[in-house]
């Protein structure tokens, strides 16, 4: 690629990170408190299961408190790990609401609570962590992580919630009120637009790719509205297909994929549009576009799209696969009206402002006048 546009486009992608910072910023003042709901896709039967889960905010369009794609790693309290695991059957899906009243800024960030620089209760790294050799870079990684602190160490405050699971008809089963921290942040991007974003959704669909120790899971970027919110469960880890002058290539994308990665479904036909229903309903409502297990996807290095080195990876969910689906609470109750800087009335209908730039004209023909 030429260096003058990977320039380009990495001015391109620092905007778009500030831009967020500044959306986030505003909704932390802005936003009102809510009983947050958050779904996790992991399965929490197993006997080594440890306490930790991966957990994803439930989006709504039309709610501005509520308009972001955030997605974190928590840990519960071990004392009541034991707890949720009996109220656990199968694979059921596991929904979580915080007790009291939140900002997703207080949930993603701990707000003014945040307990840093406190001594460790316990000892951090486990004792086989001193027989490493070091001598090659997974070793490293694995030595200096803090994937492995424990409950009381982890300077988030705690965050009092229920936890329940949730069968396929709907039907609550089993809750546990219980304490979380949340260890990482994955995903923290809000989703209000403005007249000068994308005007349009992205070329594919766009997915979010994260992982631990044991399974990679997905999750779909919503966009703007209409859009859905899925999660799904890989067979297994994806391992790009390494170059030969990257000896660590491996190393490198799985501790990337513990932080995310934005990857690029290119394969699915419908590009990166949501399918929407045929039913007729006052609700818009999103389809599942996957209609196949196996997928060929492009990813990039944490530099971003056009400006790191592009990976090619390999997605398949055939043994638990899909999680979760929300192509309708999402989208539900948006109204035009309520988006005046976005849509404009004319007569009976509301229309998006970008497809004509009549406002720009008005106050041009006035500035010439004055």
């Amino acid at each position: 690629m030429s260096p003058w546009l990977r320039a380009q486009k990495t001015f391109k992608r620092v905007g778009s990170i500030i831009r967020n910072e500044m959306y986030n910023a505003y909704g932390a003042i802005h936003d009102e408190p809510q009983n947050l709901k958050l779904v996790s896709p992991n399965l929490t039967n197993a006997p080594e299961w440890s306490g930790s889960i991966f957990a994803e905010l439930e989006t709504s369009f039309s709610n501005p408190s509520l308009c972001y794609h955030a997605l974190g790693r928590f840990v519960f309290d071990s004392k009541d790990i034991k707890k949720i695991q009996e109220k656990s059957s199968c694979k059921l899906l596991m929904r979580i609401v915080t007790r009291e009243k939140m900002t997703v800024y207080d949930l993603m960030t701990g707000g003014d609570k945040e307990n840093i620089n406190q001594i460790p209760t316990q000892e951090r790294k486990p004792s086989s962590r001193k027989n490493f050799a070091m001598e090659n870079i997974k070793d490293k990684i694995e030595f200096y992580s803090d994937y492995d602190l424990h409950y009381q160490d982890i300077a988030m405050p705690e965050v009092s919630v229920t936890v329940f699971y949730e069968t396929k008809d709907g039907k609550i089963q089993g809750e546990v009120d219980t304490k979380m921290k949340l260890g990482r942040v994955l995903r923290y991007q809000h989703l209000g637009r403005d007249f000068v974003d994308e005007d349009d959704y992205p070329p594919s669909q766009e997915y979010f790719l994260y992982a631990d120790d044991k399974t990679a899971y997905l999750s779909h970027c919503p966009n703007r509205w209409p859009d859905f919110q899925q999660q799904i469960q890989l067979d297994h880890i994806p391992v790009p297909q390494a170059k030969a002058e990257l000896k660590n290539c491996p190393e490198l994308f799985e501790e990337a994929m513990k932080r995310g990665v934005v990857v690029y479904l290119p394969q699915c036909e419908t590009g990166g549009r949501p399918v929407l229903s045929r039913s007729k309903t006052k609700t818009t409502v999103c389809r599942d576009p996957l209609e196949c297990h196996f997928y060929n996807a492009l990813a990039w290095s944490d530099q971003g799209a056009f400006t790191g080195d592009m990976e090619q990876i390999t997605l398949k969910f055939y043994d638990v696969g899909k999680r979760w689906f929300n192509g309708k609470k999402i989208n539900a109750g948006y109204c035009k009206v309520d988006f005046p800087h976005l849509y404009k009335q004319e007569g009976d209908m509301w229309k998006d402002r970008r497809e004509d730039d009549s406002d720009y004209e008005v106050d041009s023909s006035n500035s010439d006048s004055d």
